[in-house]
């Protein structure tokens, strides 16, 4: 299998999302990729470490975070900072989210549950549509994911 690493090294995506689990796959999904990953449990902390440690290429946001600030509301705040492509992504299958999101300067609308390569992939075609890919995205065959525990499903749901 190609290494897909030395792709995507220089480029930084925020996960916020506040189920835990789901902030794990990503996490590890992205950073088989190639990926630096930071990752928020909340709207509120993900604005906090945007203003700390700068900008992210991408931001992959759930919807529905309780308690505090919605995916929506993160996507209005941040985007009175700079403009950050955005991935809302939702287990909510809503037609009035996708265009609720473009509104809010999302780029794209993943439902949950989803594939981790599919996610891989349509991330490197957000980032090389903004123009932040120099190499073509590379979703590899086969992910590894953390092994599920009894109360959890191998794909990521809420």
């Amino acid at each position: 299998m190609r290494d897909s690493s030395h792709l995507h090294s220089e480029q930084k995506i925020l996960v916020v999302d506040d189920n835990d689990y789901t902030v794990v796959i990503l996490r590890h999904v992205l950073s088989r990729a190639g990926y630096q990953i930071m990752s928020a449990s909340s709207g509120e902390e993900a604005l906090d470490l945007v203003r700390k440690d700068g900008l992210p290429d991408l931001a992959i946001v759930d919807y529905h975070m309780y308690p505090g600030m919605s995916g929506s509301e993160f996507c209005r705040a941040v985007h009175q900072l700079a403009d950050l492509p955005i991935i809302m992504v939702t287990a909510v299958p809503d037609e009035s989210l996708v265009h609720a999101g473009l509104d809010n300067h999302v780029v794209d609308v993943i439902y949950k549950p989803f594939s981790p390569p599919a996610l891989v992939a349509r991330v490197g075609e957000v980032l090389e549509c903004q123009g932040k890919l120099s190499a073509p995205p590379f979703a590899p065959a086969a992910i590894a994911r953390p092994r599920p525990t009894n109360h959890q499903s191998s794909y990521v749901s809420q």
